[in-house]
């Protein structure tokens, strides 16, 4: 059943803003394992110090309340996220709201809201934030619609999280000895249907380029040719929008 905030709603204070880092979110220098407490359907952001021992993402019958972003733009040199989540305390119905942004990769704004008693409050704030990334509703995002120049919306599994202590050091091994740099898709595993769109972006590329090469050979105008650089850099973009990399 759908949980319900209590009656008397409080008013939420101005939202603290972390000072931006530009740090990496992992480095060799971080502790060798790092603890992912699993609570709720999805896990509280691990850059969320003040809340992720102590409350979990709010979910409903309906919904699970948190997103992830990306936004890539080769030729701005723009390669970057947004996340977002509704927590809950574990103990009481306290609420609060958190989004963390910057570069893929790196942590570099944070935000961290509370609303006390009032659950709607914090949920309006939290699809306001989507709708102003994505100029998609959080209610349509099962029919979501990536706008020019706007975020696109991350399909995450956390399937394989069903765990309580994650090794990342022995994880990356084993991504080492398959060819695999985890560092460059760190926005978390992603769904069947997102790899599906990925794929398609890359199959738009493969066409830009074969088209690019017949040009040359037909040696037609500058002005074609500049059409289609502009088709591949737009696919270039699709393709690291849907598969996030970090570029350092």
């Amino acid at each position: 059943p759908k949980r319900k905030a209590a009656d008397q709603a409080t008013k939420a204070p101005t939202a603290k803003k972390g000072k931006s880092t530009d740090t990496p979110v992992a480095t060799k220098n971080d502790a060798d394992k790092t603890s992912i407490l699993i609570k709720g359907k999805v896990p509280v952001d691990s850059q969320c110090f003040a809340k992720k021992d102590t409350s979990h993402v709010y979910f409903n019958q309906h919904e699970v309340f948190h997103f992830m972003l990306n936004q890539t733009n080769l030729q701005n040199n723009n390669n970057k996220y947004y996340t977002g989540q509704v927590l809950e305390d574990d103990n009481a119905a306290i609420y609060s709201v958190w989004f963390r942004w910057g570069r893929v990769g790196k942590t570099a704004q944070t935000s961290l809201t509370p609303y006390g008693l009032n659950l709607q409050a914090a949920i309006a704030a939290f699809k306001k934030k989507f709708y102003e990334k994505t100029r998609n509703s959080w209610e349509s995002r099962s029919n979501f619609v990536k706008k020019q120049g706007l975020y696109d919306m991350i399909e995450q599994d956390f399937g394989s999280l069903i765990m309580l202590i994650c090794d990342i050091q022995a994880m990356e091994q084993t991504m080492r000895e398959m060819n695999y740099d985890a560092r460059r898709a760190p926005l978390g595993k992603l769904t069947p249907g997102q790899i599906k769109a990925g794929y398609e972006a890359l199959n738009s590329i493969s066409e830009c380029l074969e088209k690019m090469k017949k040009v040359k050979k037909s040696q037609r105008t500058a002005g074609t040719m500049a059409a289609l650089q502009t088709e591949l850099t737009s696919a270039c973009d699709r393709f690291y929008t849907r598969i996030p990399h970090d570029f350092g």
